[in-house]
């Protein structure tokens, strides 16, 4: 079953150094271990949690711009938000700047993670009242003997219930990712089962970061598989194909904009839907924000029987360069600042972002699943700057560097 995020905080275990010998003589986590922090749930204002949701729809849409492609293609960016959430606390100056200016907040590390930890509770709490199965599931992978700052793993806890788990990327890089996919496959019930592939995460590998996410919803009136059958499909390169269609059993709520025709297929319960949109015009777009605002709140003026294709189809991608082109640079680089991570002063970097999306959509509803990792390597080390000591006769001149005329040539012997 999903490890879903708790309402009671974490069970308090002695000793916060991950190291093969605590500090304080706190005992220490065996390999693959799970330290868990004493921390009670962090509430948030309102305003925080809205704040919150309401970047999401820019954030898929920027996603979806930039990974482009005439292919199937799902992104999740609740799961990434709930990754960056996981940094972000750690994070300081422009690596902080940068990822909330991509999470659309001007919320601190904490406040965020405290926000989304409060907005991911009461859609759980929404969920398991309308019977849908609902499962976010965060942890913290750290390298046996790499000492984390106490206020970060508090952090991480009061708002994901996040769990620290120890392993050995250095001497058994192999077995860390498999030790990683095996608890996304676990918490995204099978459907997720490689989040990082062999080769993703290396040596220098000292922490990742997993978020986890799975769907199961029935459709508040389900399709009649007895109605399902073969129909024609345009596809983007002109051609057309016969794919199983499905016929919905009543109208649905539909709107209509100058550049879309949006359908709103309801879940269980009435507070989830899929919401589906098509262009007027033929040819493959996405939405601006301002048009899928404005094609969401047209919903409501009219009806209709819907035709939906059965689809399902998995999707992954490393998002490094995706995001870097957002504007997420400074992360990635020797420049990073992840000093709110660890206690003992190693520099950090991220090294990787990738994620994975699984969608199944058919006559009774949707089952779809997320992960998203952040790898997070130790920087290399800084060499101390090259020097060259004048302290013996040299020669100089003064020139101009365009023209390469030398205005004065001459040769020291005794600066005195």
């Amino acid at each position: 079953m999903t490890k879903r995020m708790s309402a009671l905080g974490l069970t308090a275990v002695a000793g916060l150094l991950l190291t093969t010998a605590c500090a304080g003589g706190g005992p220490a986590p065996a390999a693959n271990g799970l330290v868990r922090v004493t921390a009670p749930v962090a509430a948030a204002p309102a305003a925080d949690t809205r704040s919150a949701a309401n970047a999401s729809a820019e954030l898929g849409l920027a996603l979806l711009g930039r990974l482009g492609g005439k292919g199937d293609i799902a992104v999740s960016p609740a799961s990434l938000e709930g990754a960056l959430a996981l940094l972000l606390p750690g994070a300081k100056g422009a690596t902080a700047d940068e990822i909330r200016a991509l999470l659309g907040t001007r919320l601190t590390g904490d406040a965020y993670a405290a926000a989304l930890g409060a907005l991911r509770r009461a859609e759980l709490a929404q969920a398991a009242g309308d019977h849908n199965d609902l499962g976010y599931a965060d942890d913290l992978w750290v390298q046996n003997g790499l000492p984390l700052r106490t206020p970060y793993l508090r952090t991480l806890a009061a708002a994901f219930d996040t769990g620290v788990h120890t392993v050995d990327f250095e001497k058994d890089t192999a077995g860390a990712i498999a030790a990683i996919n095996a608890q996304v496959s676990r918490e995204t019930h099978g459907l997720i089962p490689t989040l990082f592939q062999q080769g993703s995460l290396d040596p220098s590998t000292r922490l990742a970061l997993t978020d986890a996410l799975y769907l199961h919803a029935d459709w508040a009136r389900s399709f009649d598989p007895g109605k399902t059958a073969p129909a024609p499909f345009h596809l983007a390169d002109g051609r057309t194909a016969q794919v199983a269609t499905m016929t919905g059993t009543g109208p649905v709520r539909t709107g209509v904009t100058a550049d879309w025709q949006t359908a709103e297929l309801p879940y269980r319960g009435g507070h989830l839907a899929m919401e589906l949109l098509l262009p007027t015009s033929p040819g493959l777009q996405l939405p601006t924000g301002a048009q899928l605002t404005a094609a969401l709140a047209s919903v409501g003026g009219a009806s209709a029987v819907v035709h939906l294709p059965k689809f399902h189809f998995s999707y992954g991608q490393e998002l490094s360069a995706t995001l870097q082109a957002l504007g997420v640079r400074t992360m990635f680089s020797p420049a990073a600042d992840l000093s709110g991570i660890p206690s003992d002063g190693t520099g950090l970097h991220v090294s990787t972002v990738i994620q994975r999306t699984r969608v199944d959509v058919d006559e009774q509803g949707t089952t779809a699943a997320a992960a998203t990792g952040i790898g997070i390597a130790a920087s290399a080390e800084m060499l101390p700057p090259h020097e060259i000591r004048f302290d013996r006769p040299f020669v100089f001149l003064i020139r101009d560097v365009d023209t390469g005329d030398v205005l004065f040539l001459g040769q020291v012997t005794d600066p005195r």
